[in-house]
């Protein structure tokens, strides 16, 4: 990967190095109704948008699905803890893109971080709703064809 991935023109994507991967940061706020296991109605576009702008770039690339929560406290009885969160919804946007014909199904794996490795302090609702995302992360590895 010797190269960003080019800019994607959708407001609120932010994409950025982190040593050897790429990733491209999706606000869970963007993605999922509150509280429950739910896309908006507008993040379906969005991840089509996303996903194939990543598939162009790197086809082959193995590309994780890594959710990540806050720390605040669990607002719905949907999930047990922070973890259940954070894997439930990064499987769901891998669903959605295998679904959509994005990306073969062996491309992507599924990571949950729970509230680990927060990009910015909890202690305001700033900060806890920025740590809300789904970040993809394409790796130098390439799947096996």
């Amino acid at each position: 990967l010797s190269q960003a991935l080019p800019a994607v023109n959708i407001p609120g994507v932010q994409v950025r190095r982190d040593g050897d991967v790429v990733r491209v940061e999706l606000p869970a706020d963007q993605l999922f109704e509150p509280g429950v296991l739910q896309f908006r109605p507008d993040a379906i576009p969005l991840l089509t948008a996303v996903g194939a702008e990543i598939a162009r770039t790197y086809p082959n690339q193995l590309i994780g699905v890594e959710g990540f929560t806050d720390s605040g406290p669990l607002r719905s009885t949907t999930w047990k803890n922070h973890l259940q969160m954070s894997v439930s919804w990064a499987a769901a946007v891998q669903d959605a893109l295998v679904t959509q014909g994005i990306f073969p199904a062996d491309q992507l794996f599924v990571v949950g971080h729970g509230a680990s490795h927060p990009v910015m302090s909890n202690a305001t609702e700033a900060g806890r709703q920025k740590n809300r995302r789904v970040e993809l992360v394409i790796y130098p590895e390439k799947r096996s064809s």
